[in-house]
């Protein structure tokens, strides 16, 4: 569910996000968007958010192109395969994960998401000089 909202506020509030070179973006700090102590859905959701940012700044096109098709479709297994390269090197070494195509969509979701608000609030600071 969360991942869904999040993939709704990306469509409805940046819309036009496209991301190309993040070489210069900086990193997100996810443990600064979950404050104090960490429970065990907490830290779930912030493996998944560092798994997905991983892939994301891997491959910014197809991460951003997977939000813009429709769940289920050929578009979607072509974007899936595409990321595919991407993943198991952003897997810390010596662990394995396994997740669902909705969860790593879910997950992209919310990290693209940031990337566009932290996009959008640098183009206003730029504007506003």
């Amino acid at each position: 569910m969360r991942g869904a909202l999040f993939e709704a506020l990306l469509t409805l509030r940046y819309g036009d996000y496209q991301p190309t070179d993040l070489s210069a973006v900086p990193e997100m700090d996810y443990m600064a968007m979950h404050p104090g102590e960490l429970r065990s859905d907490t830290r779930a959701i912030l493996g998944l958010n560092l798994f997905a940012d991983c892939v994301f700044r891997a491959a910014p096109v197809d991460a951003r192109g997977l939000m813009t098709v429709i769940p289920g479709t050929t578009r979607e297994t072509e974007y899936f395969a595409a990321l595919r390269p991407h993943l198991a090197n952003c897997v810390p070494s010596g662990t394995s994960i396994q997740f669902s195509r909705t969860v790593l969509r879910n997950a992209l979701a919310e990290v693209i998401y940031h990337y566009a608000q932290s996009a959008a609030q640098r183009a206003e600071e730029e504007a506003a000089r």
